[in-house]
């Protein structure tokens, strides 16, 4: 097989990529509509009532996991797809499907049957297959010197709806909710739908698929590859490092919105917009800040003093009980985390070829979805049991993680190369 021939882009700009950085948007928009819809008819605050509202917390949480559960089945079967259909036709398909999965949920969400939610959520996930398409799309269309700059522009993108939907929630739906039709409750999750369609649309007819030039070559079989994955001791460390990343921030945004309310006694409407502020700050300086620190610095060190940094904070939270030094820590956590993201794809990118790109980050972001599944509910039972362990527990995760990517540093640089067809 011979190597992929790579269209350089010296000059590109987020302009050429964003219909692939307003798919991330409003895909994680209608995520943040989704929860904020059903979790207070499940607290019995809207004209709706389901059954389930007797165990809401129990049946939130199924709410949230089952939707990483359709995304973790359907993740590596797209990546699969996408490697050897293309990015562009598997990513219009996958989204006109999401679209159509929150008619459902709308209409489940109208007549008042929560197993119908619960389905409609599973579906939604099914092809919630944005953000490994999305990923390639961009590694498919920059230089390798631009891939963190970019990536970084992709989780600001990310972080745009976690900023404004709580806040837009807060200034209209949840004003009146007892009062508010049903009609009302469901218009946005009908609006995200038809957003959905009008970017498939605009993907499908303006959008060029670099990676239908690139790629001259036969794409390796899914068996072939995740073979070749398993027997790649580069990638094995940087999955791991990744998980381990990963566990970090699965186990730090479980807990910290929930210990604003717990031991810090802050209101319903505090804690949200605590959240909404924080990812407005983290938002703003991943694109203004971030960019330059990933250009001028090495990743290693960057995801070092990262970790270093986690570490310390996180201890220090486990021992403040004032609420400013507890925000201003966990904001700085925050960032770190953001910066963290794309450094953990862009390393992980470097251990394949672009024909396999694909179903390499399927498996990164399974691993991730994995620990979204897993570790909330781990966290909420340490939370019961004594909040610190949850800090210490970060600490010692970041501890970890330090110490391997000190070894993945001493270890021979990787030289990618294509492997045979």
């Amino acid at each position: 097989m011979n190597p992929i021939n790579y269209i350089k882009h010296d000059r590109a700009t987020i302009y050429h990529l964003l219909p692939v950085y307003l798919v991330i948007t409003f895909v994680y928009a209608s995520v943040n509509i989704s929860w904020g819809i059903v979790l207070p008819i499940l607290f019995n605050k809207t004209a709706i009532y389901v059954p389930q509202s007797e165990q809401a917390s129990f049946w939130f949480g199924c709410f949230a996991s089952i939707y990483s559960l359709g995304q973790l089945l359907s993740y590596n079967v797209i990546g699969i797809l996408s490697d050897r259909v293309g990015r562009k036709p598997i990513m219009v398909t996958t989204l006109l499907l999401f679209a159509i999965s929150h008619v459902i949920l709308a209409v489940s969400i109208y007549t008042g049957q929560f197993l119908w939610i619960l389905a409609a959520r599973f579906l939604s996930g099914l092809f919630a297959n944005y953000i490994n398409i999305g990923q390639s799309m961009i590694l498919d269309y920059v230089d390798q010197s631009e891939r963190k700059r970019f990536l970084n522009y992709y989780y600001v993108f990310a972080n745009v709806p976690f900023a404004l939907i709580p806040m837009f929630f807060s200034l209209t739906l949840y004003q009146n909710l007892n009062t508010l039709s049903v009609g009302g409750l469901v218009s946005p999750l009908i609006i995200i739908a038809a957003c959905l369609v009008a970017l498939a649309t605009w993907i499908h007819w303006r959008y060029h698929d670099q990676y239908t030039q690139q790629v001259s070559t036969p794409v390796d079989s899914a068996r072939h590859f995740y073979k070749q994955q398993l027997l790649n001791k580069a990638a094995i460390r940087q999955y791991t490092l990744n998980i381990l990343i990963f566990s970090a921030m699965a186990v730090f945004y479980t807990a910290y919105p929930m210990l604003l309310l717990s031991d810090f006694n802050f209101t319903m409407e505090s804690q949200s917009s605590v959240v909404a502020a924080n990812n407005l700050i983290c938002m703003t300086l991943s694109l203004l800040v971030v960019p330059k620190l990933v250009s001028t610095i090495r990743s290693e060190t960057l995801i070092q003093s990262n970790l270093i940094c986690v570490m310390v904070l996180t201890m220090l939270m486990s021992m403040t009980t004032v609420a400013t030094a507890y925000l201003s820590y966990q904001l700085c956590v925050c960032l770190g985390f953001c910066l963290l993201l794309p450094l953990c794809v862009d390393a992980i990118a470097k251990t394949v070829t672009q024909n396999n790109q694909c179903k390499n980050l399927s498996i990164n972001q399974s691993l991730k979805l994995l620990t979204k599944i897993i570790l909330p509910p781990l966290t909420g039972y340490l939370i019961e049991y004594n909040s610190n362990l949850v800090w210490l527990l970060i600490s010692l995760i970041s501890l970890v993680t330090l110490a391997l990517t000190q070894q993945n540093k001493a270890s021979q640089p990787l030289t990618v190369t294509a492997s045979p067809g």
